[in-house]
């Protein structure tokens, strides 16, 4: 146990060591006192790694989460909705092999997206990455908005019904502003989860 710990000791402490003082306690003697100048020379004049193409690609990366956490919830809630309401034969099991799509390791899938997108000349494009992440949320969304809906009662479906309300307009101007805590929050996890 003794030697491993010592063994890893160097990684542990090597990051940190360029910008770190002329303080010999830390195991690194050799360190000149003006580190930070060395540091950013060898990134080519960026301060620590932080340039604005970086900033850029973050920020394209963070709108490309927000907007397919939205694609997977648009596609989600009606499809959610379904499943809720419109219970026919072969329905259940539908709804799980959905959520087993959910437990597939995204490492499995790798190397066919890849060539997938790569055919599609899609590769490091935003459009890309919404569509993978919209794929991947999916059915995340779907099997939360099911107990989301199911938790609202079906007589207010049957009271649109009766007021003449097709399907979609029953979703859309019912259930959508009754389980709209439901839909922000599974919009939220959706976004975590890209």
């Amino acid at each position: 146990m003794g030697v491993s710990a010592s063994a890893i000791t160097p990684e542990i402490e090597a990051p940190d060591s360029p910008v770190k003082g002329n303080d010999t306690s830390s195991g690194f003697p050799l360190q000149s006192a003006d580190t930070k100048p060395n540091h950013s020379a060898a990134l080519g004049g960026w301060a620590f790694g932080v340039s604005d193409y970086s900033k850029h690609k973050d920020a394209a990366a963070y709108v490309a989460m927000w907007l397919a956490s939205i694609v997977s919830t648009l596609a989600g809630v009606p499809a959610a909705y379904g499943f809720a309401r419109l219970k026919t034969r072969g329905m259940e099991r539908l709804s799980l092999w959905i959520l087993s799509n959910r437990m597939l390791p995204p490492i499995a899938v790798v190397i066919p997206l890849y060539l997938l997108l790569g055919q599609l000349g899609m590769l490091d494009t935003r459009i890309g990455l919404i569509i993978i992440y919209s794929a991947f949320n999916l059915p995340y969304v779907v099997w939360t908005m099911i107990s989301f809906f199911e938790e609202i009662p079906i007589e207010l479906d049957e009271a649109a019904a009766l007021d003449g309300s097709t399907i979609l307009g029953t979703l859309c101007r019912i259930m959508v502003p009754i389980a709209a805590p439901g839909i922000i929050a599974t919009a939220i996890f959706a976004f975590i989860l890209c």
